[in-house]
């Protein structure tokens, strides 16, 4: 009996121990389900280091600024300058009374500022396109015409050169206006023709232009105003090779070692452009994904619950810090080192880097859409400078050698990238390169 009892007793126990220990598993369960649950719908905290990154506010230049100048050089005006000035301080008010949809950038004053129409002339060709400076020369009429109409571009693409500053004001949002980046190409192809047309004093201008847009390209502090001014550079390397396999320039070697010398690390770094690029573009991702009403708009075919429950979902679904700490620290910050390369490490990196950085898909999956599509290849964009770099390191060795048929390559001459020597292709001399857009920056024409 006493045995029974304790048996008894023992069973008692044990299922008591029991339910004791399926409350305490389903308690912690439901603890760790809360747990999960808050993990999901709360944000990351934002980086320090992030939080200064996208606030970072880039210095204004009012003076001596090429992109001032810019805003003013397709205008009809007397002063180009005071012109772009007052069409920038007008944007940045307007840029100061922004609220999204509460009041929109008013960018109708623009239309008070009367234009000059685009000229369309086959004269305004590419100069690597091989026919292209030819057609020029054999056009007198054709030029005369382009000359007496839009003759004035010339002197207004001087001094656009002689700017010390090329630094971006007022574009701080995807809603901004930007110049016509496009008129400074104009302007340099009219400013050429001109040229063509005293062909014995060509040299010295051209020289002062190589010089005045490495100069630019140094203080440029934009991707696209980097990638203009390399495509100004292109065209004047392309005149000169021209010029100096028709025998009319008197290019030398002494001339070659001075004028024609590697561009210098600082004309070469995208550091800065990439720097002040990513910031701004960093702060409207922020804001986007801050923002529901910039994620979810209304649509007619949707009724207000269907648009609250999408707008719920959303709400869920972003996560504005945790979307920013890891593009930073995921891409920014690497683009950022990179950038500082020269250009054998910059192949060798380049070849690794993976710009497909992942956004947590379940915790935050608007992050995770909005740069699925907005991660390109920056690194290109690098690829591009070091590409003019070996064309004028070709131009170089095309003097060196005397002849365009027999280049006398030594060491000096060797791809910047991977040590390969220049190659010909059809009519041009070229480097292997990264970048597949603009290919004929690392090449030169054969005459």
């Amino acid at each position: 009996m006493q045995l029974f009892l304790l048996l008894l007793l023992s069973n008692s126990s044990i299922s008591d121990a029991n339910d004791r220990v399926n409350e305490t598993n389903n308690n912690f369960d439901l603890a760790q389900i809360i747990r999960s649950i808050a993990l999901i719908y709360t944000d990351d905290k934002l980086d320090p280091e992030v939080e200064e990154y996208i606030n970072h506010q880039p210095e204004i230049i009012w003076e001596d600024n090429a992109y001032v100048y810019l805003w003013g050089m397709n205008v009809k005006t007397d002063n180009p300058y005071e012109t772009g000035k007052e069409i920038l301080e007008k944007l940045l008010e307007e840029d100061k009374l922004y609220e999204y949809e509460q009041h929109p950038l008013e960018l109708g004053f623009l239309n008070d500022y009367p234009l000059y129409q685009t000229p369309e002339n086959d004269l305004l060709c590419k100069k690597h396109e091989k026919e292209c400076i030819e057609k020029i020369l054999k056009n007198k009429k054709n030029v005369d015409l382009l000359l007496s109409g839009y003759g004035f571009y010339k002197s207004r693409y001087i001094t656009f050169l002689s700017f010390h500053h090329f630094s971006q004001i007022a574009d701080t949002r995807m809603e901004s206006a930007i110049p016509s980046f496009s008129t400074i190409s104009i302007a340099q192809k009219i400013y050429h023709i001109s040229l063509l047309q005293k062909l014995d004093n060509i040299t010295n201008p051209l020289l002062n232009e190589l010089n005045q847009l490495k100069n630019l390209l140094k203080q440029a502090d934009t991707l696209i105003a980097k990638m203009i001014v390399l495509s100004l550079i292109d065209e004047n390397i392309e005149l000169f090779n021209y010029l100096y396999q028709k025998g009319i320039s008197n290019l030398n070697t002494e001339t070659n070692q001075s004028k024609f010398k590697p561009l210098s690390s600082s004309e070469m770094s995208l550091y800065k452009a990439m720097y002040e690029e990513h910031s701004k573009w960093m702060k409207m991702l922020f804001d986007w994904t801050s923002d529901i009403n910039r994620l979810v708009k209304p649509k007619k075919n949707r009724t207000p619950f269907t648009q609250g429950i999408i707008r719920l979902l959303y709400f869920f679904s972003s996560k504005p810090n945790l979307t920013v700490n890891t593009q930073y620290n995921g891409i920014v910050k690497h683009l950022l080192r990179i950038t500082k390369l020269p250009p054998k490490l910059f192949y060798q990196e380049y070849l690794l880097f993976n710009n497909n950085v992942q956004q947590d898909q379940i915790r935050n999956y608007t992050g995770h859409m909005l740069m699925s599509y907005s991660n390109g290849d920056y690194l290109v964009y690098q690829a591009r400078v070091f590409d003019i770099d070996m064309k004028l390191q070709l131009m170089r060795l095309i003097i060196h050698s005397e002849s365009i048929d027999n280049l006398k390559i030594n060491n000096n001459y060797l791809s910047s990238y991977d040590q390969t020597i220049p190659f010909k292709e059809k009519d041009k001399w070229c480097y292997s390169g990264i970048a597949k857009m603009f290919p004929e920056f690392r090449c030169l024409n054969i005459y």
